[in-house]
């Protein structure tokens, strides 16, 4: 949807979000992220997983052991929670180079 208001209204990326939040009917002009939704759904190997309180809960440990960002406290938890093998978690101020 970010990338669609950008083009669509000339609009830079950091201004998109607010311009959609303060223009609702806008989105109803934007037609790419139902593409692309659509695209993703149809993926063969992918399945969504369920999120559910103790998950979150499991999270805010995360969050506080690793000093990571809420949303990928959430990933990470959703990993663990179901399995999904992690090679390495690394603390996020490291940068590959």
């Amino acid at each position: 949807m970010i990338f669609e208001t950008c083009d669509r209204f000339n609009l830079h990326m950091s201004a998109a979000r607010t311009y959609l939040k303060n223009t609702p009917r806008a989105i109803k002009s934007l037609s790419q992220y139902r593409q692309a939704l659509d695209l993703i759904y149809r993926l063969p190997r992918l399945t969504i997983l369920t999120i559910n309180p103790t998950l979150l809960r499991q999270s805010h440990g995360l969050i506080a052991k690793y000093q990571l960002l809420s949303s990928d406290a959430i990933h990470a938890s959703t990993c663990l929670a179901y399995g999904i093998h992690l090679p390495r978690l690394r603390h996020p101020s490291y940068r590959d180079e």
